[in-house]
């Protein structure tokens, strides 16, 4: 805001804010007595802007004497906040290409695990409790965190997991038409061997 110091007021303003004396400066009125006791009595502050005009923070210089910039000084500023700008864009940037690329990796194995479960489903000669087992090992395999993944397999009467598998109400569950009965998949994640995450694809 336009009175909070001059960082908050040049991130309001998007501009400039140079507040040659913190102790007269109407942006600095709620907050000058602590900075005061601390020998600070400018402070110049610019707003650190990304290419397309979004505040990404602001760079201060503080003084311990009443005083204002020079032209060198706002030049170095300048030079000294477009690199910010710079450096933090593509830090951004490189978090951003860092969540897709995982979230590439997650769907990737959920269409690895959908393709193989559902060929173990077309084959009609393995028995119905085999089909079913080698199904429930194969879930864990498709969500994030694998070696806390906990599931069950239910269709009809019959009912398979994997080992470690506690029913709970942090799950979830997935129900499907199967020929005469429903298939019921359920999902936990095991708290108690490391694992703290709810369930999440």
């Amino acid at each position: 805001g336009p009175n909070e110091g001059s960082c908050g007021a040049a991130a309001f303003r998007r501009e400039r804010v140079i507040a040659t004396d913190i102790a007269t400066h109407p942006a600095w009125l709620s907050h000058r007595d602590r900075f005061l006791e601390r020998g600070l009595r400018a402070c110049w502050s610019t707003p650190i802007l990304a290419p397309g005009g979004e505040l990404l923070g602001t760079l201060a210089m503080y003084f311990a004497e009443p005083r204002g910039p020079t032209r060198e000084e706002c030049a170095w500023v300048d030079a000294a906040t477009q690199l910010a700008a710079i450096a933090l864009s593509r830090a951004r940037g490189e978090r951003e290409n860092d969540r897709l690329l995982h979230a590439l990796g997650d769907r990737v194995k959920e269409l690895t695990l959908l393709h193989e479960s559902a060929r173990l489903l077309q084959t009609s000669r393995v028995p119905l409790e085999a089909q079913l087992e080698a199904l429930v090992t194969m879930i864990p395999r498709g969500w994030r965190f694998p070696e806390s993944c906990r599931a069950r397999v239910t269709w009809g009467e019959t009912a398979v997991s994997t080992p470690g598998f506690v029913d709970s109400p942090l799950k979830q569950t997935a129900v499907a038409p199967a020929g005469e009965h429903e298939l019921r998949i359920e999902i936990v994640y095991d708290t108690v061997g490391g694992g703290s995450h709810l369930p999440s694809a």
